[in-house]
């Protein structure tokens, strides 16, 4: 698929699945909200880590699977249709890692950005939409969209790296239940170790679970959003950090199946 067939699909992925998620909020809603509200709803502010939301999170989460159907192989089909021939005469790997890394990274934000944007607007479409601006309106904004894009970031080269791996369709599968145990863990902690403490000694089980960083409902405080994003991070450059491992072992592989012809 070309680069800007993937961009366009990135974002009416987004617009649709904005308008999805906010569709049943508007049918029964009948007070206007603010763009802070909006925005807080997709930041899931009324979830807790409690199996009662655990359907609720799940549903929020089926827009990020069908991102992850639809771009989770966008680096494994390089190595499915050019074979090792490709990445045997393909010069300064590195840059071309980078430059998948960076479109995969740019698929991501365009899909958070028009998901949100698509949910303003159809709250707009109702009538429902007070738009006043301040800074921690901006500020929260830019929060979901980073916070969002580097989840998606990270989960799709997960899915590409395990894919490459272990050479199939299985590093989806891999992904996608690892994603869903993270989910099933943070809902469950509650029923498991009662109400959250920082100083309780589960606390670690909560605070390293990706959809923790996900939700508003933790972030009190503009230091709470940026701690967040410096964990996501962390974690997307450990999550590139191996992609690139994984396929420089490909390249290796492949540079001696060249050379034993």
């Amino acid at each position: 698929m070309k680069t800007w067939k993937m961009v366009f699909t990135a974002c009416l992925l987004g617009f649709f699945c904005g308008a999805l998620q906010m569709y049943p909020l508007m049918s029964f809603y009948e007070s206007k909200m603010y763009l802070r509200e909006v925005v807080e709803y997709f930041g899931l502010i009324e979830a807790d880590y409690s199996m009662l939301y655990l359907g609720e999170m799940v549903v929020s989460y089926l827009p990020i699977l069908v991102f992850h159907v639809l771009f989770g192989n966008v680096i494994y089909k390089n190595f499915c249709v050019a074979g090792i021939y490709y990445f045997t005469r393909t010069e300064k790997i590195s840059v071309w890692i980078a430059k998948e890394a960076l479109k995969t990274l740019s698929f991501s934000a365009l899909y958070a950005l028009c998901t949100l944007i698509s949910g303003l607007i159809m709250c707009d479409c109702y009538g429902k939409l007070i738009f006043e601006i301040d800074k921690i309106t901006v500020f929260e904004f830019f929060s979901y969209v980073i916070l969002v894009s580097l989840f998606v970031y990270i989960t799709t080269i997960a899915i590409n790296s395990f894919a490459i791996l272990t050479e199939s369709g299985l590093g989806f599968v891999i992904s996608e239940a690892v994603i869903m145990f993270t989910m099933v863990c943070f809902c469950a902690y509650k029923d498991l170790f009662g109400e959250y403490d920082t100083m309780d000694k589960h606390s670690w089980f909560l605070k390293v679970n990706p959809f923790r960083h996900l939700i508003f409902l933790f972030k009190i405080s503009p230091i709470n959003h940026i701690k967040s994003m410096i964990y996501f991070l962390i974690i997307a450059f450990m999550v590139t950090t191996f992609m690139v491992v994984v396929i420089r072992k490909h390249e290796f592989i492949s540079n001696n199946q060249e050379l034993d012809k």
